[in-house]
């Protein structure tokens, strides 16, 4: 129920996003490796083909750009003139392979009306950054590149048809489930709503604010979330994209209410209790242990809410 859940709440993210079709939810095949040649990649180049055969051709690719696109390709060790293509990109890792050797970047350009022109080798720089070709993939999507709102979908997990129109009308309906057990207050539907802004870097404002509502309500898992981005030590091991979001969203460490939530959380049990106990040994003083416990014994159901309020007016 939790996954489906989930999965609902992203194609919510999505409409919000797009200008544009939604998916009917279908599982997408297991992404994997293609075995091609150089002489299909002219092939394909001499008959002018569209992105979308492409696609069909050869996977997703792990950049899309309006006019190109690209893939990771090594030759095969134990083969003549056989590329080995890292396709199913966008937001997956590369599969590594045994043997691989001499890898390069296979960029295939189109022309304005989205046919194939031509190919280049480029040196391979290493790993993507997935955060920011899916930020370029939700650019070109609010463009209506239609080629970009299917990849975009397919990347959180859904497929889209040709046909929008039906697609956005079923999109409607399961947006409206997740969004009303939301608005009825369920909390778990809430912490929900939060993972899939946070899956997507998006909205960190609204993101804290239905976990801060779930944590109010009692959502142990939405408690134990506010907890570990209030932990110094959580935010050391955070890459710089996600420590911007959670600026953006009003959060700072503070161990002090990292022991609130952990507390909160543990709900009494004394197991769990120990363990925050543990966390915060080396972290907080014993005069700032009793603080964080005086947090606690006033805590009142909705502090996180308003806390975070007044967070937001202060910062105006």
């Amino acid at each position: 129920m939790r996954q489906k859940i989930r999965c609902l709440v992203i194609i919510a993210i999505a409409t919000i996003i797009l200008v544009g079709c939604i998916a009917i939810p279908v599982p997408l095949p297991p992404r994997g490796n293609l075995y091609t040649t150089k002489n299909k990649i002219e092939d394909l180049v001499d008959d002018g083909v569209s992105k979308s055969v492409v696609i069909e051709q050869l996977g997703n690719p792990l950049k899309y750009r309006s006019t190109s696109m690209s893939y990771k390709a090594c030759y095969e060790p134990f083969g003549v003139g056989v590329l080995l293509v890292a396709a199913g990109g966008m937001g997956a890792d590369f599969q590594q392979f045994r043997g691989e050797t001499n890898c390069f970047e296979l960029t295939l350009n189109f022309d304005q009306d989205g046919l194939l022109t031509g190919y280049q080798k480029n040196p391979w720089q290493g790993d993507i950054d997935f955060l920011q070709e899916d930020l370029m993939l939700v650019t070109l999507a609010n463009q209506n590149d239609a080629v970009a709102k299917r990849l975009w979908l397919q990347s959180i997990g859904y497929r889209s048809s040709d046909d929008y129109e039906n697609d956005m009308s079923e999109a409607e309906a399961y947006i409206g489930e997740a969004i009303k057990l939301a608005e009825d207050g369920d909390p778990n539907t809430m912490y929900h709503i939060y993972l899939a802004m946070y899956d997507a870097y998006i909205h960190p404002v609204a993101a804290w604010e239905w976990l801060c509502k779930a944590a109010d309500l009692g959502n142990e898992n939405a408690r134990i979330e506010v907890a570990y981005w209030h932990r110094k030590s959580n935010w050391a091991l955070a890459n710089s994209g996600r420590i911007a979001w959670l600026r953006k969203a009003h959060v700072r460490p503070d161990d002090r209410i990292a022991y609130l939530w952990y507390t909160l959380a543990a709900n009494g049990n004394e197991k769990r209790l120990g363990i925050r106990d543990d966390l915060f040994t080396e972290t907080l003083s014993s005069g700032e242990i009793i603080e964080a416990q005086g947090m606690v014994n006033n805590w009142k159901s909705g502090q996180c809410e308003k806390e975070l309020s007044l967070s937001i007016e202060n910062e105006k």
